[in-house]
């Protein structure tokens, strides 16, 4: 459903937009428009796994998910020995994480790869629960150092709203009950 709203929003700004859904201990990416992007960063993040401590996607799942899912996300995070997190780490994730919740969007950590770049995050809710993460990327220097421009920002919510649209559209289409000789239309 997502597809043909963020081939739109590629043609429209520019900008590559990645969508991607919790996987386990990531975000599995199943869509980059990349491919139609005249400023596309790189050949293709499909694949890729963005966690959730560091990477846009992630920190707005986190920000938006359900206090429990957070909660047993944040436990995992506490006891990753790779990221070697203490308290004061995560407290500064919570203040992080209420700030994404104020704005509406997540920024990729600054000190994350590639650093040329950097991507903003939201999240796609179906039944009031993110279901999935919507990411916009582009180059630092196309914007002042720290800004995310509200048209990005406006553009994102704007393309989210259409999804989420489409998708209570769908869901509510598959609840329609079909009687014995309705034509079903296909």
């Amino acid at each position: 459903i997502a597809r043909p709203f963020a081939i739109d929003l590629t043609r429209r700004i520019k900008w590559s937009i990645g969508l991607g859904v919790p996987d386990g201990d990531a975000i599995a990416i199943h869509l980059w428009t990349g491919t139609i992007s005249p400023w596309a960063h790189t050949n293709t993040v499909l694949g890729l796994r963005p966690e959730f401590y560091y990477s846009a996607m992630g920190r707005a799942y986190m920000a938006f998910c359900s206090e429990a899912e957070r909660e047993r996300r944040l436990a995992y995070l506490r006891s990753d020995p790779e990221l070697g997190l203490d308290d004061s780490d995560l407290r500064a994730f919570a203040h992080l994480l209420e700030r994404v919740r104020e704005d509406g969007y997540a920024i990729r950590d600054p000190r994350t790869k590639p650093l040329r770049t950097t991507t903003v995050g939201m999240p796609l809710r179906e039944g009031g629960e993110v279901r999935a993460l919507i990411s916009l990327s582009f180059f630092r220097t196309a914007f002042r150092p720290g800004e995310v421009p509200r048209p990005i920002v406006d553009a994102l919510r704007g393309t989210i709203a259409r999804i989420e649209e489409a998708l209570a559209y769908a869901g509510e289409a598959d609840a329609i009950p079909l009687h014995e000789g309705d034509d079903p239309g296909f």
